[in-house]
C-alpha cells in the first residue's frame, strides 16, 4: 500500500458518496498501463512491453525474468481515449457504478 494508493482510493469513495448523497455525476477510470507510438513510456507497466519489444530486436532475442502467467495489463492509447470519450458521454442512468478499471 503506498500513498498514491491510498488517495486514488479515497478520491473514488468520496466521488462516490457525492453522487449517492447529493446527486453528482462522479466517474472514474481506471486504467492499465497505456501505449503509445508517439511516446516514451514513463515508468510502470509499459516498461516492460516496450523494453521486450527494443531488446528483442536489437539483440535478437528477451531473456524475461517473469513468469509466463504473469499478467501485465495494457492499451492502446487511441482506445484508452475512445473508451474515455464514451464513458463521458453515456446517460448517467445507463451507468452501474461511479469507478471503471478499464484493465
Amino acid at each position: 500500500t503506498t500513498i498514491y494508493g491510498v488517495t486514488k482510493s479515497f478520491v473514488e469513495n468520496l466521488g462516490s458518496y457525492y453522487t449517492q448523497k447529493y446527486g453528482i455525476d462522479f466517474r472514474s477510470i481506471r486504467y492499465p498501463g497505456l501505449i503509445s507510438l508517439d511516446s516514451l513510456p514513463g515508468g510502470g507497466t509499459t516498461d516492460y512491453a516496450c523494453d521486450i519489444y527494443h531488446q528483442a530486436v536489437k539483440e535478437g532475442k528477451y531473456d524475461c525474468y517473469l513468469t509466463k502467467d504473469t499478467y501485465l495489463p495494457m492499451m492502446y492509447m487511441d482506445d484508452a481515449i475512445r473508451g474515455t470519450l464514451e464513458f463521458l458521454d453515456a446517460p448517467t442512468e445507463d451507468l452501474t457504478k461511479r469507478v471503471y478499471n478499464f484493465a
